[in-house]
């Protein structure tokens, strides 16, 4: 079984685009779906008080 690539045309310009049955515009945020969806470990230091370590060292989980 081979991979064939598909080959997605560029985007014509919103402005350039005849009203046709096929033609459909999604509104799209990106930065939004990135988030999402390119989820990452990220290690941050924290500073805490010793009276709220000592509560969270108590707890049993």
């Amino acid at each position: 079984m081979g991979s064939r690539k598909e080959v997605i045309p560029v985007p014509a310009e919103i402005d350039k685009l005849t009203p046709e049955a096929r033609d459909v515009i999604v509104e799209f945020d990106m930065s939004k779906y990135q988030k999402k969806h390119n989820s990452r470990a990220v290690i941050k230091a924290l500073s805490i008080s010793e009276q709220l370590n000592e509560e969270a060292m108590s707890m049993v989980v």
